[in-house]
């Protein structure tokens, strides 16, 4: 587990999230964080590693397409306004890979608009700022053994 410290640095923190543990069912794969803000970035690691899921991250979908490379996440967290590649480009290019497995993807926005491309997809969406509660619900519902 990591917190931030002064100069950017990481260092271990002290477990304090209310949100309750998924010590049973947790996937193996990790949870792909694709999100440009550092602190939106890791406050949900924070919580994610709190509540026993492993993690990954990528500021953007170029760094997030490079990892798909070789990671198989569980699920997909993906911002949608980033810079480099945005989300609605990063989904594009997901889905038109051949034979790639596509995770569930919950989309993280600021804005109020729904984008077109999460839309057409069917993908669920949560509001930053984000209703943790909501957040763990969706991702249990998503990663749920079927």
């Amino acid at each position: 587990m990591v917190s931030a410290t002064t100069g950017g640095e990481l260092a271990p923190a002290a477990s304090t999230s209310t949100v309750s543990k998924q010590v049973t069912g947790a996937p193996a794969r990790p949870i792909l964080v694709v999100e440009d803000d550092a602190a939106v970035q890791l406050m949900l690691c924070l919580a994610l590693e709190d509540a026993e899921y492993p993690v990954e991250t990528a500021a953007n979908g170029a760094e997030a397409l490079q990892q798909l490379e070789t990671l198989e996440p569980e699920l997909i967290l993906l911002d949608l306004r980033m810079p480099v590649m945005d989300g609605p480009t990063f989904l594009r290019r997901l889905y038109d890979a051949p034979g790639r497995r596509i995770p569930p993807i919950i989309i993280m926005t600021a804005s109020q608009e729904v984008d077109a491309t999460a839309a057409e997809l069917g993908l669920p969406m949560i509001s930053k700022p984000m209703n943790m509660k909501q957040l763990f619900e969706l991702i249990a519902e998503l990663t749920r053994a079927d």
